[in-house]
């Protein structure tokens, strides 16, 4: 560990947000769906396509805006052969937690699929894990859950041969199979999608098919942003993203602490010599440090974005030993920074790792 002793305070950290059954995963099956005519629905910023003769039901107990649940998951809507219906969240006073209940109603060879928010302020003691943009960069993993691609985002995918839903303590009466799918939400990273599928059989596998075609018919409204696939078309991407990424730090807002995001080159690979008077999101130092700026790389990540790495690195002096800062951020596919998280405990006020 490295100590300067002239670090005033710092400030706080700038982070982004962010698991019951165990589910067995299975792989794909082979196993497609009769064909059939489809209906299209564009609900919930999703588009997708399900069986005409299907059932979509929305929330009426749903608001406009999109659910902050720090419960259990805020139903959308319903789509299938059964029913279900979400009764009016509560929110418990002493905890603030909601408690949102689902009646499903299965009768024999009858399906229904749930749509709902993730909750936020994952991981909870009763709904241990969801799927967000957060999770898909940082972790935590979702243990037995299998990684899947929905419209080019990762998702994950769990299932039991059950009545229980995965991650959670719900169950559902009548249910043979419950499937289970975590979306993130590109842009808004902290959000995501829990979906749930109900199968009760005899004709399980077939319904399993059809839940399994409209989960991978998703597309995101509005179409996210990607990044190039090409190496070359995403080589030359990268440079005016960067350019852009650094024209808007702080990401805080603070022009007080601008300046100790000058120090670093506006090119990947490339270090340069800089006397600095602060490191990013710090307090001033009482002296000049005279460190080695390098912008390290700006790699594309699997939510469509930038990862940056930035770093610096300074000698020992007379009262300090020599250390390392690492700062990484993300980035929109434009190059708009979102949140940075830096390579020291921010509790620990002097302390940095080597």
């Amino acid at each position: 560990m490295v100590t300067l002793p002239w670090l005033i305070g710092p400030r706080p950290d700038v982070r982004g947000g962010g698991g019951g059954a165990s589910p067995s995963s299975t792989a794909e099956p082979t196993l497609t769906p009769t064909a059939g005519p489809l209906a299209h629905a564009q609900k919930w910023d999703l588009a997708f396509d399900y069986p005409a003769d299907w059932t979509l039901v929305e929330n009426p107990n749903r608001g406009a805006n999109w659910p902050t649940s720090i419960g259990d998951p805020v139903a959308f809507g319903f789509v299938g052969t059964g029913s279900g219906q979400q009764q009016k969240c509560t929110t418990n006073p002493s905890t603030g937690r909601e408690s949102c209940t689902t009646t499903w109603s299965l009768s024999e060879g009858t399906i229904v699929l749930r749509f709902a928010a993730a909750p936020m302020g994952m991981p909870l003691d009763h709904l241990p894990y969801a799927w967000t943009g957060y999770q898909a960069l940082q972790g935590p993993e979702i243990p037995g859950a299998e990684p899947v691609n929905i419209d080019g985002f990762p998702a994950r995918f769990a299932t039991n041969a059950s009545d229980v839903v995965p991650y959670s303590t719900e169950t559902v009466l009548g249910a043979t199979e419950i499937m289970w799918w975590g979306l993130p939400k590109p842009v808004q990273l902290a959000e995501g999608y829990i979906i749930v599928a109900a199968i009760r059989g005899p004709n399980a596998a077939e319904l399993e098919a059809q839940a399994r075609a409209l989960v991978a018919s998703i597309q995101y409204v509005p179409e996210p942003v990607m990044l190039p696939t090409d190496p070359a078309a995403l080589a030359q991407a990268r440079q005016p993203a960067l350019l852009k990424f650094f024209s808007g730090l702080p990401i805080d807002g603070s022009a007080a602490y601008k300046d100790s995001w000058d120090c670093f080159p506006r090119a990947v690979g490339v270090s340069q010599q800089a006397n600095i008077i602060a490191f990013p999101d710090q307090n001033p130092l009482t002296r000049p440090l005279s460190v080695t700026c390098t912008t390290v790389s700006m790699d594309p990540d699997p939510m469509q974005g930038w990862t940056v790495t930035l770093r610096q690195s300074w000698r020992a002096g007379p009262d300090y030993p020599a250390g390392q800062l690492d700062t990484v951020c993300r980035a929109a596919p434009d190059g708009m920074a979102h949140d940075c998280s830096y390579g020291f405990d921010k509790n620990r006020i002097t302390t940095y790792p080597h």
